[in-house]
């Protein structure tokens, strides 16, 4: 059976979580720290890749012998091993489409919708800051504790937000029918209307603000959602697991 190791139901979590109530299959779950340096579930795994993978703050799933970091390679492994509802189209066009998407929240969406959340949301300064590595991965952490204005992010954003309103003219998905295109965009941009009001919910992007509702309807995005271990996941985030630590 799956365990998923994660934290808050927000953004990188958000993501499994809801790809497998989607596919309705037994899996357990289990807390990790916000923080870096703090992994004391038991269980927790420490296999090589683990150790050498920088993105420690991120959700981990387990699968028997098989361990996945990486919350769209998450996506991926759930829609084609678990059975169920079908969340990757069948053609090879279709597959190439919801990859490019997936390229398009790791490069040129996580990044600011990553420092727009700790300038409204910092997070709490660590006391041993100085065992961070490597050194750009502390320097996250000191800067995600310090907050800030945000100030241009959100500008940085609306040409991509453009792009995804544009493919939705064709239907209610992303790509033909509903996938984990569709899951990976929306646990990334549902908090937008608080950390930058007015981007999503302001009129410029009426079919974007209509998916996000449609997605928020969703049984199995409702069931994700109210998996809080701390009962306000809106306002907890992390300074930038995967690449957009790097952005």
């Amino acid at each position: 059976m799956i365990t998923l190791y994660h934290a808050e139901p927000n953004l990188y979590s958000l993501k499994a979580l809801i790809a497998l109530e989607e596919k309705d299959v037994a899996y357990d779950r289990q807390p990790i720290a916000q923080v870096p340096l703090e992994r004391a579930v038991p269980g927790y795994p420490a296999q090589m890749e683990h150790r050498i993978n920088v993105e420690r703050e991120g959700p981990v799933l387990v699968d028997g012998e098989t361990m996945v970091t990486g919350s769209f390679f998450m996506l991926e492994y759930i829609a084609e091993t678990e059975a169920g509802l079908p969340l990757l189209p069948e053609d090879a066009l279709g597959r190439y489409e919801v990859q490019g998407i997936g390229q398009t929240v790791a490069n040129l969406i996580a990044p600011f919708v990553s420092a727009l959340a700790v300038a409204r949301y910092p997070v709490p300064a660590l006391a041993d800051a100085a065992g961070i590595e490597p050194v750009e991965r502390r320097d996250a952490w000191a800067a995600a504790s310090r907050g800030g204005t945000g100030e241009g992010l959100a500008d940085r954003l609306r040409p991509t937000l453009a792009k995804l309103e544009g493919r939705l003219a064709g239907g209610e998905w992303l790509v033909g029918s509903y996938s984990i295109a569709d899951i990976d965009v929306f646990a990334m941009i549902r908090n937008l209307p608080d950390l930058a009001p007015g981007l999503i919910d302001g009129g410029d992007t009426p079919r974007l603000a209509d998916f996000v509702a449609r997605m928020e309807a969703r049984p199995a995005v409702q069931r994700a959602l109210a998996m809080s271990w701390g009962g306000d996941a809106g306002r907890t985030f992390l300074p930038g697991p995967e690449i957009s630590r790097w952005g």
